[in-house]
């Protein structure tokens, strides 16, 4: 996942996460500052299905265990497709092929009405920031799986791309809970 601020990339992350009833995943999280003086953060976290812990990657930090809420989740990317998908022939790009896979494009704009009514979570989120909706384009390959997300938003202060990319599909991978301190 990529998002940049104003075309500048800001923060990285990249890991493998389960998407399910419960998030699980190991992530590392870079961000960068803006005027290119290096990381701000650099981050890892581990998330098992019944705690959250991290450690700061840029001063070697140990193990820490965080809080964990108890309805931690990733937002369900197969909601906008759905919803995109409903709209027909208004919302299909095309065929393509993205990084060496065969995919549908699908794009469109969400207003905070309809996020309200499929993701209650990024409607809140988006509301906080003054944001009135987004445009997002999705790339389906031929198993019915969402490859790319990407999503575009502006505030009063900035303009936002939020990429995530979906690959290397599997069964869900255990992540163990690693030795704090």
């Amino acid at each position: 996942m990529t998002t940049e601020m104003d075309g500048d990339g800001i923060i990285s992350a990249f890991g493998q996460m389960n998407f399910g009833e419960k998030l699980s995943a190991r992530v590392e999280v870079r961000a960068s500052d803006p005027d290119g003086d290096g990381p701000l953060v650099h981050y890892e976290s581990i998330m098992t299905e019944s705690a959250a812990y991290g450690r700061d990657l840029g001063k070697k930090g140990p193990w820490f265990e965080q809080p964990r809420e108890a309805d931690a989740t990733v937002s369900d990317f197969r909601v906008y497709a759905r919803a995109l998908a409903g709209r027909g022939a208004a919302a299909l790009r095309g065929a393509e092929t993205r990084e060496g896979v065969a995919t549908v494009h699908l794009t469109g704009r969400f207003d905070p009405e309809e996020l309200a009514v499929i993701d209650s979570r990024v409607a809140r989120s988006m509301a906080q920031k003054g944001v009135n909706g987004f445009d997002c384009d999705l790339w389906i390959d031929q198993d019915g799986r969402l490859t790319r997300y990407e999503q575009r938003f502006a505030t009063k202060t900035y303009k936002a791309l939020n990429t995530v990319i979906f690959k290397d599909f599997g069964p869900p991978q255990a992540f163990t809970a690693p030795t704090v301190g």
